[in-house]
């Protein structure tokens, strides 16, 4: 396994690329196998993100964008992590200060922190738990394949990184192909500045903006930073630490989804403190450390702004066309 995306994944007709082109053909293939098929049957409304770049983080914050303008324009909505990385796989209302993240996934950790989650292995069932708890719309990163086909389906895109080689893994950096992706979502959510190079994949589709917004949750201006990460676009978290102008001394990658142990912990608290630096990191790597060791690491938030209201009003009329009501 790479510790960080490869950099033939950002280059155009490589050698290695093309070596890798008949093993990517077989993923492609397996992992499309009846995902994109189904009838429209849920008892309720689902609004379905979906990235394609491996190791973009994209869909937390664009999940609670949703789920802050359903609230703002009347829905009532529920989130559904698809719980990878947790151990729990039944109905669960998932509770940040009860669970932790070997349990249900760090994905569903952080979005409790900003509204009613589940998670669930069986999606009737959850689907069904959900109606009961009040909600009357789902926000999810997780395909429900056969079963439903969402109501509406958003491709994220990083506009830093585009499509890469435009290449499906392990030839490039994409879990499916480009075109297919596209074909298969409602509208395109651009998240920063779009290069040209993904303009010609997304006009097809409506298109919206979103800006992101960092917070730290402490002051750290004129302070030493030792960062660390476990994800393969590294690049992503040096651009926020650059963005917003912190003194980084040393930068620790680890491979993607990395679990951390009590002694690498240990390990970084007293780099650091021999450094007279502070430990920094995402909230999504945070919510994996320990909680006694919380108090020596900080945290960078990121959250998505739309660009105007285009798409508050692509989303209500969307749901309103489909006779789903706000409550």
């Amino acid at each position: 396994m790479f510790l960080k995306a490869p950099e033939f994944w950002y280059k155009k007709d490589t050698k290695i690329e093309k070596c890798l082109q008949p093993i990517a053909a077989l993923y492609n293939l397996i992992n499309s196998i009846g995902i994109k098929t189904g009838i429209k049957n849920s008892v309720l409304p689902i609004i379905y993100v979906n990235q394609i770049v491996i190791g973009d983080a994209l869909c937390i914050p664009a999940m609670h964008m949703l789920f802050k303008i359903l609230s703002k324009n009347g829905f009532v909505p529920s989130l559904l992590a698809n719980g990878r990385g947790g151990y729990l796989t039944n109905v669960l209302r998932v509770d940040n200060k009860m669970h932790t993240y070997t349990q249900v996934g760090n994905d569903a950790l952080l979005l409790s922190e900003y509204g009613e989650t589940w998670i669930g292995k069986n999606n009737s069932a959850v689907t069904d738990a959900i109606v009961l708890s009040g909600a009357n719309v789902v926000v999810t990163n997780k395909l429900f394949g056969k079963m439903t086909t969402p109501s509406i389906r958003f491709l994220l895109v990083n506009g830093m990184h585009g499509f890469g080689n435009e290449q499906v893994f392990p030839a490039g950096p994409l879990r499916e192909r480009v075109r297919d992706a596209v074909n298969f979502c409602d509208a395109v959510i651009v998240v920063g500045k779009e290069y040209a190079s993904i303009k010609h994949h997304i006009d097809s589709k409506p298109c919206f903006y979103v800006e992101e917004s960092y917070t730290c949750s402490d002051a750290l201006e004129d302070k030493n930073i030792v960062a660390f990460c476990s994800t393969w676009q590294p690049d992503t978290f040096k651009h926020v630490i650059n963005s917003l102008s912190l003194n980084v001394i040393d930068f620790i990658q680890f491979s993607e989804n990395h679990k951390y142990t009590i002694t690498e912990i240990k390990k970084l608290i007293n780099g650091a403190s021999r450094s007279k630096a502070e430990l920094l990191t995402t909230k999504r790597d945070y919510v994996k450390i320990h909680n006694v060791f919380k108090q020596h690491v900080k945290f960078i938030d990121t959250e998505f702004l739309p660009v105007g209201n285009s798409m508050d009003d692509f989303v209500t009329k969307k749901l309103s066309m489909d006779g789903w009501s706000r409550g």
